[in-house]
Protein backbone atom coordinates (compact mmCIF):
# COMPACT_ATOMS: atom_id res chain seq x y z
CA UNK A 1 0.00 0.00 0.00
CA UNK A 2 1.18 3.61 -0.85
CA UNK A 3 1.36 5.84 1.81
CA UNK A 4 2.10 9.20 -0.02
CA UNK A 5 -0.31 11.39 0.03
CA UNK A 6 -1.75 13.33 -3.30
CA UNK A 7 -0.75 17.06 -4.09
CA UNK A 8 -3.42 19.29 -4.90
CA UNK A 9 -2.29 22.45 -6.66
CA UNK A 10 -2.50 24.06 -2.77
CA UNK A 11 -0.29 21.42 -1.72
CA UNK A 12 1.94 22.21 -4.49
CA UNK A 13 2.18 25.97 -3.18
CA UNK A 14 2.82 24.50 0.54
CA UNK A 15 5.51 22.02 -0.68
CA UNK A 16 7.25 24.45 -2.76
CA UNK A 17 6.87 27.31 -0.38
CA UNK A 18 8.76 24.70 2.60
CA UNK A 19 11.17 23.55 -0.42
CA UNK A 20 12.25 27.27 -0.86
CA UNK A 21 12.66 28.09 2.80
CA UNK A 22 14.89 25.00 3.55
CA UNK A 23 16.95 25.45 0.24
CA UNK A 24 17.38 29.23 1.47
CA UNK A 25 18.75 28.44 4.79
CA UNK A 26 22.49 28.27 5.75
CA UNK A 27 25.23 28.19 4.26
CA UNK A 28 25.58 26.67 0.80
CA UNK A 29 28.50 24.32 2.49
CA UNK A 30 29.07 23.34 5.91
CA UNK A 31 32.95 23.98 5.95
CA UNK A 32 33.47 23.05 9.61
CA UNK A 33 32.06 19.63 9.07
CA UNK A 34 32.94 19.47 5.44
CA UNK A 35 36.39 20.11 6.47
CA UNK A 36 36.48 17.14 9.19
CA UNK A 37 34.67 14.96 6.21
CA UNK A 38 37.70 15.20 4.79
CA UNK A 39 40.24 14.82 7.63
CA UNK A 40 41.55 18.51 7.60
CA UNK A 41 42.73 17.73 4.04
CA UNK A 42 42.21 20.82 1.59
CA UNK A 43 43.47 19.44 -1.29
CA UNK A 44 41.25 16.51 -1.14
CA UNK A 45 37.99 19.36 0.22
CA UNK A 46 38.97 20.87 -2.72
CA UNK A 47 39.19 17.96 -5.41
CA UNK A 48 35.78 16.27 -3.85
CA UNK A 49 34.24 19.95 -4.15
CA UNK A 50 34.83 20.15 -7.78
CA UNK A 51 33.80 16.55 -8.47
CA UNK A 52 30.68 17.56 -7.06
CA UNK A 53 29.97 20.53 -9.05
CA UNK A 54 30.88 18.35 -11.85
CA UNK A 55 28.35 15.53 -11.14
CA UNK A 56 25.71 17.84 -9.86
CA UNK A 57 25.40 19.64 -13.41
CA UNK A 58 25.21 16.63 -15.18
CA UNK A 59 22.52 15.63 -13.50
CA UNK A 60 21.07 18.82 -13.32
CA UNK A 61 21.25 18.46 -17.26
CA UNK A 62 19.54 15.08 -17.34
CA UNK A 63 16.73 16.33 -14.82
CA UNK A 64 16.20 18.64 -17.51
CA UNK A 65 15.95 16.80 -20.25
CA UNK A 66 13.94 14.14 -18.61
CA UNK A 67 11.17 16.75 -17.90
CA UNK A 68 9.43 17.41 -20.85
CA UNK A 69 8.93 13.73 -21.57
CA UNK A 70 7.90 13.08 -17.95
CA UNK A 71 10.65 10.75 -17.24
CA UNK A 72 10.20 10.54 -13.53
CA UNK A 73 12.54 7.82 -13.07
CA UNK A 74 15.47 9.20 -14.98
CA UNK A 75 14.57 12.44 -12.69
CA UNK A 76 14.38 10.37 -9.47
CA UNK A 77 17.45 8.98 -10.30
CA UNK A 78 19.51 12.59 -11.01
CA UNK A 79 17.71 14.03 -8.35
CA UNK A 80 18.21 11.23 -5.39
CA UNK A 81 22.31 11.27 -6.86
CA UNK A 82 22.61 15.15 -6.04
CA UNK A 83 20.68 14.62 -2.80
CA UNK A 84 23.59 11.94 -1.42
CA UNK A 85 26.69 13.06 -2.89
CA UNK A 86 25.34 16.65 -1.32
CA UNK A 87 24.87 15.52 1.99
CA UNK A 88 28.68 13.83 1.97
CA UNK A 89 29.58 17.05 1.93
CA UNK A 90 27.14 18.73 4.17
CA UNK A 91 26.05 20.87 0.91
CA UNK A 92 22.40 21.27 2.46
CA UNK A 93 20.98 23.64 0.35
CA UNK A 94 21.60 21.50 -2.91
CA UNK A 95 20.67 18.20 -0.54
CA UNK A 96 17.62 20.12 0.39
CA UNK A 97 17.07 20.94 -3.36
CA UNK A 98 17.57 17.66 -4.84
CA UNK A 99 15.61 16.47 -2.19
CA UNK A 100 12.45 17.97 -2.99
CA UNK A 101 12.33 17.11 -6.66
CA UNK A 102 13.14 12.92 -5.73
CA UNK A 103 9.75 13.81 -3.25
CA UNK A 104 8.14 15.03 -6.59
CA UNK A 105 9.04 12.21 -8.84
CA UNK A 106 8.45 9.96 -6.00
CA UNK A 107 4.41 11.15 -5.99
CA UNK A 108 4.22 11.37 -10.00
CA UNK A 109 5.60 7.98 -9.64
CA UNK A 110 3.22 6.67 -7.44
CA UNK A 111 0.14 8.78 -9.50
CA UNK A 112 -0.53 11.35 -6.76
CA UNK A 113 0.73 14.07 -8.74
CA UNK A 114 -1.28 15.31 -12.19
CA UNK A 115 0.68 17.01 -14.79
CA UNK A 116 -0.01 20.13 -14.73
CA UNK A 117 0.79 19.99 -10.92
CA UNK A 118 4.44 17.91 -12.22
CA UNK A 119 4.69 20.26 -14.88
CA UNK A 120 4.42 23.48 -12.27
CA UNK A 121 6.04 21.51 -8.98
CA UNK A 122 9.37 20.53 -11.29
CA UNK A 123 9.45 24.10 -13.00
CA UNK A 124 10.00 25.94 -9.76
CA UNK A 125 11.97 23.35 -8.55
CA UNK A 126 14.68 23.46 -11.37
CA UNK A 127 14.77 26.75 -10.62
CA UNK A 128 15.27 26.87 -6.71
CA UNK A 129 17.98 23.69 -7.46
CA UNK A 130 19.71 25.94 -10.07
CA UNK A 131 19.99 28.80 -7.94
CA UNK A 132 21.51 26.13 -4.76
CA UNK A 133 24.13 24.73 -7.52
CA UNK A 134 25.02 28.56 -8.03
CA UNK A 135 25.50 29.71 -4.68
CA UNK A 136 27.70 26.36 -4.16
CA UNK A 137 30.24 27.38 -6.91
CA UNK A 138 30.33 31.08 -5.90
CA UNK A 139 31.20 29.66 -2.32
CA UNK A 140 33.44 27.21 -3.82
CA UNK A 141 35.34 29.95 -5.84
CA UNK A 142 35.92 31.74 -2.41
CA UNK A 143 36.78 28.65 -0.30
CA UNK A 144 40.23 28.13 -2.01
Amino acid sequence: MNSLPSMDRNGLIEFLAAATKAVSEGPPIDMANAIVQTAGDEEFLKEIVSDLITETLQHYEQIRKAMPARNVQACRFSAHSIKGAAANLYAKQLQHGAAAIEHLCKLALAGKLNEENWNNGVAALMKLLGQAIQAFRQKAQTMF
